[in-house]
C-alpha cells in the first residue's frame, strides 16, 4: 500500500499540476491535494469507520507533502512514508492472522522496485552529466 500511495501522491499528483515548482499557489494546491489524498485513502481503507486514523494520516500526508515541497526528493519522502506505513500496519494488529512473510515479501518487492528505479535514474543523470 505504501508503494501505491507513494507513487500516486509524490509522482502522479505533482506531474498533473504544471509548474508547481515555480508558482506558490500551485505549490499550496499540491500540498493540499496530497493531504486530502492521504485522508481519503485511509478513510476508504478503513471502510469509512475510522475517522481518527484518516485525520491522523491526512496530517501526516500534509507533513510529507511539505517535506516533498521543500526537499523535492521523492526518495527521502518515500523512505519516511514506507517506515510510517510499516509501523502503522504492524501496530494495527489487524493482519495478525496473516503470515509475516507477506509483510517481508511486500517490503522487499517495494524496495526492489524503488532501487531499480533509483539506479536507472542515476544512470540517466550520470549519462547527462557526461554529455555536458
Amino acid at each position: 500500500m505504501s508503494l501505491g500511495i507513494g507513487l500516486f501522491a509524490f509522482l502522479l499528483i505533482p506531474n498533473t499540476i504544471n509548474d508547481w515548482k515555480k508558482n506558490n499557489i500551485k505549490s499550496v494546491l499540491l500540498v493540499i491535494s496530497i493531504s486530502i489524498f492521504f485522508f481519503f485513502s485511509f478513510y476508504i481503507d478503513s471502510l469509512f469507520q475510522d475517522i481518527e486514523l484518516a485525520v491522523t494520516m491526512g496530517f501526516i500526508g500534509l507533513l510529507l507533502a511539505l517535506g516533498y515541497l521543500f526537499l523535492r526528493n521523492f526518495w527521502v519522502v518515500y523512505s519516511a512514508l514506507f517506515i510510517i506505513m510499516l509501523v502503522n500496519t504492524l501496530a494495527d494488529n489487524k493482519y495478525d492472522e496473516y503470515s509475516y512473510w507477506v509483510v517481508i515479501i511486500g517490503s522487499l518487492l517495494s524496495l526492489t522496485i524503488l532501487t531499480f528505479d533509483f539506479i536507472k535514474n542515476n544512470r540517466i543523470k550520470i549519462t547527462n552529466l557526461s554529455i555536458e
